[in-house]
C-alpha cells in the first residue's frame, strides 16, 4: 500500500484541511503571508503533512518539483492536489512511479513532497534546510519557473548535490536550453536523467486546460504525458536497482524490472 507523508511533524497553526487521497488525509501549513501553493508571488514554505507516523521500515521517495509534480488548490485555476493537468492524483507521474516502485518491494512506499511553496529552485533548496529528511530515493523536477541564469545554475547545483542517496533528475518541460544543461550536469555526475522536453514535443502529451479550460494548465502534461514521464523515471529506477547493491538492500527484495525495454527519453 502506498502511503503519502511529509516531514517535519504537523503543527496546529495555519492548518488547512485537504481531501483524502489514497486513504491519507493531508494538512497544509502556510506562513503569515497566507498564500496558496504555487500562487505567483508567494514566498511561503508549504508543507503537506500526514498525522500518522512514517513506518520505520518504509521506502521513502522524495519528489522535488513544481506544478508538474504537485499543484494545490488555486481558485478558478486548479482544484486537484496533484501534478497539474493530470485527471486525478492516481494518474500523475508521482503516483504512477510510486505504484511501480511498490511492485518491487514488500516495504510500504512513502511519498514525500517538496515544491518550495512557489515551485522555484531556490525555495526548494530552502525547504530542505527546514528539517531532517532521510529519503532512500530523490526524484528532482524543476526549473520551468526560473530564469536560466547564473542564479539558476547555482541553486540547481545545490539541489542536485543536496542528498547523497540515489537520485533521478527530470529535465525542463518547456526549454531545450535548460534541458540540455540538466542533461549535461547529470552526465558529469552519473545521475540518471529523463528528458521531459522530448516528451512535451508530442502534442498528445499536453493537457486540455483542466476544469477551467486554461491555457497555462494546458501547457502541462496530461495523463498520457504523465504516463510517459513515469515510464522514463521507472526505467531509471531499474537502472539504479541494477547498478547499486546498497539500493537493493534498502528495497529488501529483488523482483523483475518494472519497466521492460529501453526508453528514448532517458539517458
Amino acid at each position: 500500500m502506498i502511503r503519502i507523508a511529509a516531514l517535519p511533524p504537523p503543527v496546529e497553526d495555519g492548518k488547512e484541511d485537504l481531501p483524502i487521497v489514497h486513504g491519507a488525509r493531508y494538512y497544509a501549513k502556510v506562513n503569515i503571508f497566507k498564500k496558496r501553493l504555487n500562487s505567483g508571488e508567494t514566498l511561503s514554505l508549504l508543507e503537506l503533512i500526514n498525522r500518522r507516523p512514517t513506518p520505520p521500515d518504509s521506502f521513502k521517495v522524495m519528489f522535488i518539483g513544481n506544478s508538474l509534480t504537485l499543484h494545490g488548490f488555486l481558485k478558478k485555476v486548479w482544484d486537484i492536489p496533484c501534478g497539474m493537468a493530470a485527471s486525478s492524483p492516481e494518474k500523475d507521474f508521482v503516483h504512477l512511479v510510486a505504484d511501480g516502485i511498490q511492485k518491487t518491494t514488500d516495504k510500504p512506499v512513502e511519498i514525500l513532497y517538496n515544491n518550495g511553496g512557489n515551485g522555484k529552485i531556490r525555495e526548494m533548496v530552502g525547504y530542505l534546510q527546514t528539517g531532517k529528511f532521510s529519503p532512500h530515493l530523490v526524484v528532482i523536477q524543476g526549473g520551468e519557473n526560473d530564469r536560466f541564469d547564473s542564479y539558476f545554475k547555482e541553486y540547481y547545483l545545490q539541489l542536485i548535490d543536496y542528498f547523497q542517496c540515489p537520485k533521478i533528475v527530470l529535465g525542463d518541460w518547456f526549454t531545450k536550453e535548460k534541458s540540455d544543461y540538466s542533461q549535461w550536469l547529470c552526465a558529469e555526475k552519473n545521475i540518471p536523467f529523463v528528458s521531459l522536453y522530448s516528451i512535451s514535443r508530442n502534442e498528445e502529451n499536453m493537457g486540455d486546460g483542466g476544469p477551467y479550460r486554461r491555457k497555462d494548465v494546458a501547457a502541462h502534461p496530461n495523463d498520457s504525458g504523465m504516463a510517459a514521464i513515469a515510464e522514463g523515471v521507472l526505467h531509471c529506477f531499474d537502472r539504479l536497482r541494477t547498478e547499486n547493491s546498497a539500493f537493493m538492500d534498502v528495497l529488501g527484495k529483488s523482483l523483475p524490472a518494472v519497466c521492460s525495454g529501453g526508453s528514448s527519453s532517458t539517458e
